[in-house]
């Protein structure tokens, strides 16, 4: 968990620079995506661990029964980080365009309460995942679950960004897959 998390801040801070070059309407343009990929990596994550770790199980060159060599272990390990990494890339562009998206005269009074409320919501979603849907669910239903708020979050995004008609009707078609 340590490592999948740092994984994650690294990525956040990453995308956090990354957000900071690009103008504002590039960032607008880019959340509605940005959320769709943060939607599949997360909701299918799990499922592309597991079945990578099939196929290693399926191998001829597994060590035995209950034996887990060590190359697969480094392997698992790499793909979840990468994975961990790249949705925290994605997700350090939200607050940068949250913030963006205010009028800057705006910003200078309110900017604190953006930022304290998306970590309170941080911690209060980290809270929710692991003492109601976990329990009520397994991990994969759950990566699942998450996925789809997100996607919901890129659909209700879609109504209050304004995007050109055909790019619209390209993250709509997105959206429904």
């Amino acid at each position: 968990w340590l490592v999948a998390m740092g994984a994650f801040l690294l990525g956040l801070g990453f995308g956090s620079l990354k957000a900071h070059e690009l103008d504002t309407e590039k960032l607008a343009a880019k959340f509605v995506p940005y959320e769709i990929l943060i939607a599949a990596i997360g909701g299918f994550s799990l499922w592309l661990i597991l079945f990578v770790d099939s196929a290693f199980n399926m191998s001829p060159l597994q060590g035995g029964i209950g034996r887990v060599p060590l190359s697969q272990q480094l392997i698992i390990g790499a793909l979840g980080t990468m994975l961990c990494g790249g949705i925290g890339y994605l997700s350090g562009f939200e607050l940068p365009i949250i913030l963006k998206a205010f009028d800057k005269k705006i910003m200078k009074s309110y900017s604190h309460w953006v930022i304290g409320f998306h970590y309170v919501g941080t911690l209060l979603a980290s809270v929710f995942i692991q003492t109601i849907l976990l329990p009520q669910a397994d991990i994969a239903r759950a990566s699942l679950v998450l996925g789809f708020v997100s996607c919901g979050l890129a659909l209700v995004s879609l109504i209050f960004i304004s995007l050109k008609k055909q790019k619209r009707h390209f993250i709509v078609i997105a959206l429904i897959l």
